[in-house]
């Protein structure tokens, strides 16, 4: 229960900034929680709970095109680089993390998070 509290609103919030749609957030936010407390081992070693949760997320959210928040200056990254900039500019993860969660390298990782940054400082 302190995962919800702790990290329910951040999570809700990071899940509406990546596919715009609040509905869907909630259920995948609601899916995520489930997952996680179902499989427990997450709590023991390893990634931060927060990093836990939020892959469960992403893993889970359908939105994969342009659907973010609009008005959102995130809103204008392509996907790949939006999950970078909310991953670690946000929620302040590791490149490591980061890539852990996107199920990608941290080279790759800090990529994405280098164009993020390039085109939001273009915007």
């Amino acid at each position: 229960m302190s995962w919800m509290r702790e990290y329910g609103d951040a999570l809700l919030r990071t899940c509406y900034l990546l596919c715009g749609d609040m509905r869907a957030s909630r259920e995948v936010v609601t899916a995520s929680f489930a997952a996680a407390y179902a499989d427990m081992r997450f709590s023991h070693g390893g990634p931060s709970a927060l990093a836990c949760l939020l892959r469960l997320a992403f893993d889970r959210c359908p939105c994969r095109g342009s659907g973010a928040a609009r008005g959102v200056p995130l809103a204008k990254l392509p996907p790949p680089e939006r999950k970078a900039a909310l991953l670690c500019l946000y929620h302040g993860l590791t490149a490591e993390e980061a890539a852990w969660v996107m199920r990608t390298s941290p080279a790759d990782a800090q990529k994405r998070l280098a164009r993020a940054e390039a085109l939001l400082e273009s915007l």
